[in-house]
């Protein structure tokens, strides 16, 4: 591991509070613009898991489940397995452990927060497991998915949503945080030539 790379994980792991942090993320950018919408809770999931029943069981939204995982509809929980659930604070990460993890389900790179003795404080504590690696052109053919499903949403061309998404690392929310802060800066240019 590089100087460079052990300076940002311990400033990562002293800024989030955690008392030991796993792995490495697939970006070392990712030590820099993680935000709390990345930290998550472990979930497995049963037939009698509804979003809302999540949502107060954690303390969270519906919607901030359903945006860490990239689901849909409210019948997306259904379909897998295990789902994340967001972190609802900064301090509930004082003492835990992290470990990062790439979901290619929500195609989402993400840390897990554990107990420090490695449980899951939740209920339903998951199977540790190693990440999975997806072969290039499975991961090409999520990416084409996750553009057309960006550029429908967004209303633009595949490949604007594809150049979004690219620049903020496949996170999904952050690609739009990103089309949405270029959409004001546009509209503010135009507005600079029209009463020029």
């Amino acid at each position: 591991m590089h100087l460079d790379t052990q300076i940002r994980r311990a400033l990562f792991q002293k800024h989030w509070l955690l008392a030991d942090i796993q792995d490495e993320p697939r970006h070392p950018g990712f030590y820099l613009s993680a935000g709390l919408s990345n930290f998550a809770w472990g979930h497995r999931c049963s037939r009698q898991d509804t979003l809302s029943g999540l949502a107060v069981k954690y303390g969270v939204t519906p919607l901030a489940i359903k945006m860490t995982n990239n689901l849909i509809s409210d019948q997306g929980l259904q379909s897998r397995d295990t789902i994340y659930v967001p972190v609802s604070s900064h301090a509930d990460l004082s003492g835990k452990r992290g470990a990062f993890i790439y979901d290619m389900t929500a195609c989402r790179e993400l840390v897990l927060v554990t107990e420090p003795d490695g449980s899951d404080s939740s209920a339903c504590a998951l199977d540790a497991k190693e990440p999975v690696a997806a072969d290039q052109s499975t991961i090409a053919a999520l990416s084409r998915k996750l553009s057309r499903m960006l550029g429908r949403g967004l209303r633009i061309e595949e490949g604007t949503a594809k150049f979004y998404l690219d620049v903020a690392e496949g996170n999904l929310k952050d690609a739009i945080a990103l089309y949405e802060q270029d959409m004001v800066w546009e509209r503010t240019q135009k507005g600079k030539r029209q009463s020029s």
